[in-house]
């Protein structure tokens, strides 16, 4: 990613939109890893792999850390999620978005589930499957977990922008030259405000 945002920076990159709608996560290094490059102090963002003994005292495995690097820390960033950023998607919405030179923006917020899946429900004769969480991922602080909505429903992820969803959108979301509004919007915004 370093390598790339280089060459971008060389043919005269100013801003930067990341796209992560529809990202359905993968593991939790590459969102701590490409949050460092934005990051100008390490920090511990969580624990993974996490486990209760029959004390119910929590014991922490695997440290998520974002390593000092910051040296895109100064570039104007949109991270554009939407109801379908999951699980590591969310990881990285939420990491990036702590940045002060990145700003969190979709029609909708991100799902808000990072918790790692292992186990798997199979209903109706296999037609629909569902996949729970086998272990917890918790925050550093006050062993929540990670990300995930809890009792109030309420995203802990907030936008900081919210895309309109109004009939210009509507207009050019089912446009039959496909044009992407969210996409457009996030250039947009940026170019207005940097």
């Amino acid at each position: 990613v370093d390598e790339i945002l280089g060459e971008l920076q060389a043919e005269g990159m100013t801003n930067l939109v990341i796209d992560i709608r529809n990202n359905t996560g993968g593991q939790p290094e590459v969102p701590t890893a490409i949050a460092s490059l934005f990051a100008e102090d390490s920090f511990t963002y969580g624990w993974q792999n996490c486990t209760t003994d029959e004390n119910g005292e929590i014991h922490k495995y695997d440290p998520l850390v974002v390593q000092r690097n910051g040296k895109w820390k100064d570039l104007p960033v949109v991270v554009l999620v939407n109801q379908r950023t999951v699980s590591g998607g969310d990881e990285m919405s939420d990491l990036l978005s702590s940045f002060p030179n990145v700003t969190l923006m979709g029609m909708t917020p991100s799902n808000c589930s990072c918790q790692a899946t292992g186990g798997v429900s199979y209903l109706a004769d296999g037609l629909f499957v569902i996949y729970y969480p086998v272990v917890l991922n918790l925050t550093d602080a006050n062993n929540d977990p990670l990300i995930d909505t809890d009792t109030s429903r309420e995203t802990r992820i907030p936008l900081e922008v919210r895309i309109p969803i109004n009939e210009k959108a509507v207009r050019e979301i089912f446009d039959e030259e496909q044009q992407d509004y969210e996409l457009e919007y996030a250039v947009d915004w940026l170019s207005n405000h940097h």
